[in-house]
């Protein structure tokens, strides 16, 4: 009778630590993502969809780069470079990337 108890106790412990375990792996799955985690196709769409035009012959590594770097702080100063269009794209990002931080905050 005792065992059978026990038997009982331990089972109901493993169900419950079961079925937290699968609760907490779902609800993960729906916290937004970071830009930079976004694959190279899906973040050049969501930047298009945003209206912002990206300068020719710009690497979607440097988008990529910038964009971790505006996570981290929003508020840094843009890189000096002569290019005139680059300097516009760079503050189209900053306030992508502010209003993205705000929705998923």
């Amino acid at each position: 009778m005792l065992f059978a108890k026990r038997k009982r106790v331990i089972v109901a412990i493993i169900a419950l630590v079961g079925f937290v375990c699968v609760f907490s792996a779902c609800s993960n799955n729906q916290m937004p993502q970071k830009l930079s985690e976004l694959e190279e196709t899906i973040l050049l769409q969501r930047l298009t969809d945003h209206g912002i035009s990206i300068p020719a012959n710009l690497e979607i590594s440097v988008i990529c780069d910038a964009i971790a770097d505006l996570e981290v702080d929003s508020d840094r100063s843009a890189p000096v470079v002569g290019w005139t269009e680059f300097a516009d794209f760079y503050e189209e990002l900053r306030s992508f990337v502010k209003e993205h931080s705000a929705i998923t905050q």
